[in-house]
């Protein structure tokens, strides 16, 4: 199975950061992404990673893939419940890469 080729693995993405890192649902959206091919043996960075990562990659040997090579982007919707003081609300976060909007009421 080649994860970064399904069309769940963008959302998966962004929804972990939120989740596992404590970013909200704007700086999961916003976070630098990046996606290994398997197909070419790439590592596709998102323009948004310092010029550093990449050369540094290459310094091991990685080859890097076209950064603009990206299709989708990520809406989400946390629906806080008015635990832990926050909420009831919804917080909702979209990337800026693309049109979109995320939307709850």
């Amino acid at each position: 199975m080649q994860f970064p080729h399904h069309p769940w693995f963008q959302p998966h993405r962004n929804a972990g950061n939120a989740l596992d890192l404590g970013m909200n649902p704007q700086q999961a959206c916003d976070a630098a992404r990046f996606r290994v091919v398997m197909t070419t043996d790439e590592v596709q960075l998102d323009p948004s990673f310092p010029s550093q990562v990449g050369a540094d990659l290459v310094a091991r040997g990685h080859r890097i893939g076209d950064p603009y090579a990206f299709k989708g982007a990520a809406q989400i919707v946390r629906i806080h419940r008015g635990e832990a003081g926050i909420g009831p609300c919804l917080e909702s976060g979209v990337d800026y890469r693309l049109d979109g909007v995320a939307l709850g009421w």
